[in-house]
């Protein structure tokens, strides 16, 4: 049922992209609920194809992280790459050699944290500390700082004679989840960590982990936490979030997608 709310999801956002050229090759980030294979048979059997916009030609590769998809849209290897607009605005602001082809429309995208089934109560302990960032108008002022402001400083942590929460992060989701070239990891994110930190008054760790290794790093005990984003229709849930993860409430959310090429 999860695999088919995924797939609605990508076919509707096929559906209002403007035409584009015959067999391109457009890289996006690896989904967590579904197989390359199956990604590409599914959309090539949608309507979406039959419609004028899109080839039957075209093939969508997955890549566990941005810097890989950006090298991959350099040499050449894929045509266009797929990314959240708030993503996609950051890298053509870096990469003035890179262009959007294409805006994609979707349901909103929710950006949540994710945490490993059965470890529900540090699930309702974030969700708590959120709400009262909503509440006190901290959340809104870290949107405004770190995301329309385009902050990069480093976020600093408080350290606490308590327990340790493991997160981990990926830095493929600028500005919303930064690492700095020297390592240092700041953005919208790890802000709003260092503030939930403070007020559940314990300490955090951050390990670096590629998207892909999301739930693995879950599965495994390696982190607590994990960065995750979803999309809704209604009450129905359309993005890939694997049957052993369980989410915060959402924190922040996008409705649109960009194609970039070069």
């Amino acid at each position: 049922m999860l695999r088919k709310f995924f797939l609605s999801l990508v076919i509707f956002s096929l559906l209002v992209c403007p035409a584009m050229a015959s067999g391109l090759r457009i890289g996006t980030f690896s989904k967590l609920g579904i197989s390359e294979e199956e990604f590409n048979r599914a959309i090539r059997s949608s309507s979406a194809w039959n419609d004028g916009r899109h080839s039957r030609d075209d093939v969508f590769k997955f890549y566990d992280t941005l810097s890989s998809m950006v090298l991959a849209l350099e040499k050449g290897d894929v045509d266009e790459i797929d990314l959240p607009t708030i993503v996609g605005d950051y890298v053509t602001r870096t990469r003035p050699d890179f262009k959007v082809s294409c805006i994609v429309p979707v349901w909103p995208s929710d950006l949540v944290f994710g945490f490993i089934k059965g470890n529900g109560a540090l699930r309702d302990r974030f969700n708590k500390a959120l709400q009262s960032m909503k509440d006190d108008g901290t959340l809104e002022y870290l949107q405004v700082h770190f995301l329309s402001g385009g902050a990069r400083e480093e976020v600093q942590f408080e350290k606490f004679d308590a327990e340790t929460i493991t997160v981990g992060i990926t830095g493929d989701m600028p500005p919303v989840d930064y690492v700095s070239p020297d390592g240092k990891a700041s953005g919208f994110n790890i802000a709003i960590l260092s503030e939930i930190a403070k007020r559940l008054k314990v300490n955090i760790k951050l390990v670096h982990i590629d998207s892909g290794a999301r739930s693995s790093a879950l599965a495994s005990g390696r982190v607590d936490v994990v960065f995750w984003y979803y999309a809704l229709n209604g009450n129905s849930q359309l993005f890939d979030i694997p049957e052993d993860v369980i989410t915060s409430e959402s924190y922040y959310s996008w409705s649109s997608y960009v194609h970039l090429s070069k």
